[in-house]
């Protein structure tokens, strides 16, 4: 196997890592990640397999160690507003292609001010303890509100014609 070998796969992992980051940074980072990881272990790659399948192993496995490390900040993006509790109202296996985030916002803006301010807070990355301390609340009150908020949200997506899938 050479580089070369590696690269004719270069596109798919990319739209790949899109998918799995939902980030254009981020999938990028992801991508490089992968390459490296792949050019430095070509080694214990054993001819006679699939390499397209051992490539997109090491990035499932490079996204899922980078989301479970302890460095790991959970942060959302502008683009992405929501997690996954609310996947199933996207009319696409691509998450956020289908979803209008004006719309979204719109949505998200017809909440009591106070749940938007912990909302906010969360899909910028902060944890709940930090959301806790700058309410001055208890985490299980954030995780509470979180919770509603998301209940909330399902609810008002549903009436404006998103439908679970």
């Amino acid at each position: 196997m050479t580089n070369e070998d590696i690269l004719e796969y270069a596109e798919k992992l990319k739209a790949y890592s899109f998918y799995l980051e939902r980030n254009k940074e981020r999938a990028e980072n992801l991508l490089h990640d992968t390459f490296l990881l792949a050019f430095t272990s070509k080694d214990k790659f054993k001819d006679g397999t699939n390499l397209k399948a051992w490539l997109f192993k090491i990035m499932k496995n490079r996204f899922y160690n980078s989301k479970s490390s302890n460095s790991y900040k959970r942060t959302i993006y502008t683009d992405d507003i929501l997690d996954a509790t609310l996947y199933p109202y996207y009319t696409s296996n691509k998450v956020f292609e289908a979803m209008n985030v004006e719309l979204l916002s719109n949505v998200i803006s017809t909440l009591d001010q106070n749940l938007q301010d912990i909302f906010r807070l969360y899909t910028r990355g902060f944890k709940y303890k930090e959301i806790a301390e700058r309410f001055d609340m208890p985490i299980g009150t954030v995780k509470f509100r979180l919770n509603r908020i998301k209940k909330e949200l399902r609810t008002k997506l549903e009436n404006i014609g998103y439908e679970r899938h």
